[in-house]
């Protein structure tokens, strides 16, 4: 019985010991904790810069209440302005035109978080190589540029054919959740604004645009 009781005490101080080293090793960082990665993981939400990916919709959104700044850094003169007359037969808001700074992709939409779905709505219309950036501009309001490296804008006639198209919306590749706060404070703001006057948006053309 004594013999019996010893190794059961043997048994149990073995499993303690192996238990307290590995504990020890898991603190000093060598032997990686079962939940630790799990405890101390961060949810990372989308900051400037980033790749948005889409916030609720899943097919395209309805463009009303939507509003477009057109941004030109191509040599294609006049492309801002044009761009800006096309989508704004979908019922989009018109926004101020103007040159950009260079920009060497083709084109480039930014959003807010109110303006994320409104963005992929916006890239069926372009070629393949368009980026969406996530930005703090306010409300629905999305800034599209015109690269460097753009051939062509789509015509009118070409937009209206997409547009009656329902295709499914998917987010891009390695893209970042936005912060739901963030899109609540923005959707918040949006409410807000809503009954405020606007301007037309039309001034700051530029020669180029």
């Amino acid at each position: 019985m004594a013999r019996r009781q010893s190794i059961i005490y043997g048994f149990v101080i073995l499993a303690m010991i192996i238990a307290l080293a590995l504990a020890l090793l898991g603190l000093t960082g060598i032997l990686p904790m079962p939940f630790s990665e799990e405890f101390s993981k961060k949810t990372t939400y989308a900051e400037a810069g980033d790749t948005p990916c889409l916030v609720a919709a899943t097919t395209p959104v309805d463009p009303e209440g939507a509003k477009l700044q057109i941004l030109n850094a191509s040599s294609l003169s006049g492309a801002a302005a044009t761009l800006s007359d096309s989508l704004a037969t979908l019922g989009y808001e018109k926004g101020p035109v103007d040159n950009a700074a260079p920009f060497r992709g083709t084109f480039m939409i930014e959003a807010g978080p109110a303006g994320v779905d409104d963005a992929y709505t916006l890239a069926r219309y372009f070629d393949e190589k368009t980026r969406i950036k996530f930005t703090d501009i306010p409300g629905r309001t999305i800034t599209i540029t015109i690269g460097e490296s753009a051939e062509k804008i789509p015509t009118a006639e070409e937009i209206a054919e997409i547009a009656a198209t329902s295709s499914q919306l998917t987010s891009l590749p390695e893209c970042v959740d936005v912060s739901p706060e963030a899109l609540e404070k923005a959707l918040t703001t949006n409410t807000e604004q809503s009954g405020s006057p606007q301007s037309d948006g039309q001034s700051g053309e530029g020669s180029q645009s």
